[in-house]
């Protein structure tokens, strides 16, 4: 999904207030499709995503990393619809052995006798025609299922921020960075009076698309 990003947001940190809000960066997650890591030293940009002055650079370490959970939950739902086919198809056979008694009934019936075996012979074949429709449309179900990209997490190393600009009149900062992806929001610890600080923290954010 093109519309997919991961947002970090360098804000000020103060106390006893509101954060002042200092850049971002913002990166398209399609960009990481081949499932290599990325690190890079992103220039930090305004509330428009745009490059209006020197605002410092963002290095981040980011990454699509395989979720052995997902993978987990995909055999147990494949085990479950195999159960669900396994009984459709006894209920198919049972319907057909059905079928196979009543072939056997006394030739000797009377003309009405046999229409109405017919009508009721007619409805069974139906029946198995719509339970064979259902058996097919599970196994292509069951050979459907795959892994998609969603089924992973991302991975978000912070490593560090350089050349902030001071926020505090003291001529420096206390830079904290908010990191939001999937909806998910998490942030780095404050880094006080520093306008070249080292975070050095990962995060993990889910995105599980098997419904």
């Amino acid at each position: 999904d093109e519309e997919l990003a991961l947002e970090a947001i360098v804000e000020n940190h103060d106390d006893y207030g509101v954060n002042d809000f200092m850049g971002k960066v913002t990166l398209p997650l399609h960009e990481l499709r081949d499932k290599a890591q990325r690190r890079e030293a992103y220039r930090v940009r305004n509330k428009n995503d745009e490059l209006d002055r020197d605002r410092g650079r963002l290095e981040l370490a980011v990454r699509w990393v395989f979720s052995a959970g997902a993978q987990a939950e995909l055999g147990e739902r494949r085990r479950r619809l195999s159960h669900r086919l396994g009984t459709s198809l006894g209920l198919v056979k049972a319907v057909e052995s059905e079928g196979e008694d009543d072939s056997g009934a006394d030739e000797g019936e009377e003309h009405s006798d046999l229409e109405d075996e017919g009508e009721q012979k007619s409805l069974t074949e139906e029946e198995q025609q719509a339970r064979e429709d259902e058996e097919k449309a599970k196994e292509e179900e069951l050979m459907g299922y795959e892994i998609k990209s969603g089924d992973y997490q991302i991975q978000v190393h912070i490593i560090e921020a350089r050349d902030l600009k001071a926020e505090d009149l003291e001529g420096t900062s206390d830079p904290v960075v908010y990191v939001e992806a999937f909806g998910q929001k998490l942030c780095t610890a404050v880094v006080y009076k520093s306008l070249n600080p080292v975070f050095d923290e990962r995060f993990i954010f889910d995105l599980r698309a098997v419904d």
